[in-house]
């Protein structure tokens, strides 16, 4: 009987011990959330409709054009277009609280670039003409930090003959869209010594499983905070700030590797990839009717280098690339 009674505030001291532990663990998560938020890149239009800028917050670790706060920037007025998290919440959001600017200035065709025609005109250039999506367009930073004009650069500081590399990449392009681009523009660039494709494995064309596993992937480009927070809505413990702290890196987790599964899958034998390669057939093709070097460069995902994921969707685009080479002699050689 006196061991069951001592026992009792054994108990007792052990739950208050473990409701105090859970109290300050909850405190804890509640005041690391209430810290400054961090924003995803946002854009903007600007009076000229040839111009946006895509804004940073504070996290920013790169060099921007303006910095909006300073009050010395060329925009009048900045409205609101869209962020990259495609989260609905930020949609209005004041630049103030993204200020770090980078302009994104357009030419005639829709590409950050020279006016084209000019370029096509040049005299006494070798040009390359550049294509691919938002990696190949440097989307994220300022003009004269993209690979291209650094490449520009750094060939005439070497080369005797007058190098000019054309950039017609372009953001959210996929497989089809950049093989549209090098049908329209290529002959406006018949002397063009090359065509460098600058390759991101989300190009290929997606089967009715990439489709659906794409439903759910991050890009490891983007961290898509509305999507993790999605994931945990209307479950028992949404409302505990640490269990969902814990429950959104259970959700992190699950994307990734699905995002994974999603990349590996894009380069199995499957229809999305064989038209894929169709379309890159279509292209060597046409460079070879142009007297045009085509170039695959292949972007990596810079995602675990160390044990990196996507070795087979790297073998795949090499392979094509390797058996390809033969099509290019054969439309060459007619």
């Amino acid at each position: 009987m006196d061991q069951n009674v001592k026992r009792k505030p054994d108990i007792l001291l052990l739950v208050t011990s473990a409701l105090c532990c859970a109290l300050a663990l909850e405190l804890f998560f509640y005041l690391w959330q209430q810290g400054p938020r961090t924003y995803p890149a946002v854009m903007y239009l600007t009076e000229d409709p040839s111009t946006n800028v895509l804004c940073y917050d504070k996290e920013f670790r790169s060099t921007a054009d303006w910095d909006l706060r300073q009050q010395n920037h060329p925009y009048r007025e900045l409205r609101y277009e869209m962020n990259m998290d495609k989260d609905p919440q930020l949609e209005g959001l004041d630049p103030l609280h993204v200020p770090f600017a980078v302009e994104l200035k357009m030419n005639e065709a829709g590409f950050r670039e020279r006016d084209l025609s000019a370029l096509a005109n040049a005299d006494s250039s070798e040009i390359t003409l550049v294509i691919g999506d938002s990696f190949g367009a440097g989307q994220g930073g300022r003009l004269q930090d993209r690979m291209t004009e650094i490449l520009e650069r750094t060939l005439n500081d070497s080369l005797e003959r007058h190098q000019l590399i054309v950039n017609l990449s372009k953001r959210g392009y996929n497989n089809k869209m950049v093989t549209q681009t090098l049908t329209q523009h290529l002959g406006t660039f018949p002397q063009a010594r090359r065509v460098v494709y600058l390759y991101n494995l989300n190009d290929a064309t997606l089967d009715a499983r990439g489709v659906k596993l794409s439903q759910a992937i991050d890009d490891f480009m983007h961290l898509r905070v509305n999507l993790l927070a999605a994931s945990v809505k209307g479950s028992i413990f949404s409302h505990s700030h640490a269990a969902r702290w814990v429950l959104q890196r259970l959700a992190r987790r699950k994307i990734a590797s699905r995002t994974i599964e999603w990349y590996n899958h894009m380069y199995t034998d499957n229809p999305g990839w064989r038209k894929t390669k169709k379309r890159l057939d279509q292209m060597v093709r046409m460079c070879a009717d142009h007297d045009s070097e085509f170039i695959i460069v292949l972007f990596p995902m810079f995602f675990d280098l160390k044990d990196y994921p996507l070795r087979a969707a790297h073998a795949a685009v090499g392979d094509y690339a390797r058996a390809a080479a033969p099509l290019a002699a054969a439309a060459d050689a007619i």
